[in-house]
Parts: structure tokens; sequence; C-alpha cells
């Protein structure tokens, strides 16, 4: 890469570090226009992938609106203050229990439903907050704490956004001026290993003359 000023990349991290702006014209002075270039395809493809996750598939959809029965099952037992003796007893079952068996046959059903459209189509993996393994040890449940949540969701327990965080215009110039600094800082060391060689080089021809 061109060389460039170490102390006007890292002025420029400063400024995006305090919340202010570094314009393109700031990239271009400092990077060059091979790093602007960078930066405008790499903001094109972050507006294509947000695109991508406005278009929830069906599949994603219907798993939805199963987790959302079951959650609301599952808020409403929370909700039932009064229980045992003193709370609706139907066939010696109080209300906040069939309100959590419903709620947990429910998680049971959206998980079934999430292997069916994993094995169906594996890519959509994108669309989960957690690694979704089925086999033995794995630490997904039939709960409102171990299912799976669709990265787009607004629930407090989705673990992440994943592929559907947002990725800013601010993220991708301190990406490339970061990266500026590291391959600057690798020349550089590249540079004094030659001057080294060149040193030793320089001795041995003199103890052989």
């Amino acid at each position: 890469m061109d060389k460039v000023d170490k102390l006007k990349v890292q002025a420029l991290l400063t400024k995006l570090a305090n919340g202010k702006n570094v314009s393109v014209r700031d990239l271009r002075n400092t990077l060059g226009d091979s790093a602007v270039e960078e930066y405008e395809s790499r903001w094109r493809a972050e507006l294509d992938r947000r695109e991508m996750f406005t278009n929830k598939p069906t599949a994603i959809k219907e798993y939805e609106d199963i987790l959302k029965q079951a959650d609301f099952a599952n808020s409403k037992a929370d909700g039932i203050k009064q229980i045992g003796a003193r709370s609706k007893v139907i066939n010696g079952v109080n209300s906040q229990t069939r309100l959590r068996n419903s709620a947990e046959a429910l998680y049971e059903t959206a998980l079934t439903k999430l292997e069916e459209i994993i094995h169906c189509d594996r890519s959509l993996e994108i669309w989960f907050d957690r690694q979704l393994d089925f086999g033995f040890g794995s630490q997904l449940s039939i709960d409102v704490e171990g299912i799976p949540r669709v990265v787009t969701s607004r629930s407090a327990r989705k673990q992440t956004s994943g592929f559907a965080a947002n990725v800013t215009k601010e993220d991708i110039k301190r990406e490339l001026l970061e990266y500026a600094l590291v391959a600057t800082a690798a020349v550089t060391i590249t540079a004094a290993q030659k001057q080294l060689l060149s040193k030793r080089l320089a001795s041995i021809n003199s103890e052989r003359d």
C-alpha cells in the first residue's frame, strides 16, 4: 500500500473515537483513492446486507409466530400472583401450571420447526442468534431462555444480532484506518529487518577482507 502518515491516521482515529465525523475527503487525503474505493464498496455491500434482512423468509415468520405464542403463555404464567390452592384448579392442575405446560409444548413445537427449517436450508441459520446444534449436548432447550431467537427480534433474551447487526460508515472508516496503521507498522518492521541484515552482511564481508 501507499506510504501513509501515521500521525494523520491516528488523528482521524481519535476523531472517530470522540464521535466526530471523518469525511470521505479526509479518508482520501490520508489513505489515498484506493481506500475510498474500498470504503464505498464495503458500504454498498452493507446496504445490500441490510436489504436482505428486511425480506424475512416465510419459514422464519412461521417460526416466530409459534415463538410468540409460547412467550405469551410463559409471560402470563409469570404474571399470576396467586397460585396453588388459591388459583383456579382444573383436574388437579392450577392455572400457572397449565400455562407453563402450554408454553413448554409451544417451545418444543418451535424447536422442532426450527430443526426442520435448518435441515431444509442451512443458509437460514444466519437468521438466528446462536449456534444451532441439535445433537447430543446441545445448549438449546424448550424454555424461554434456551430457545433460539430471530436476530431481527426485539426480545431482551436475544443473545446477539449476529449477521443482522448494522455496520456503520464510521465502522468501515475505522477499520480502514486501523488496517493502514498495522500495514504501515509491518512495512516499518520489514525495512528495519532489511537494514539489520544489510549491516550483518557488511560485517561478514569486512571480516573476510
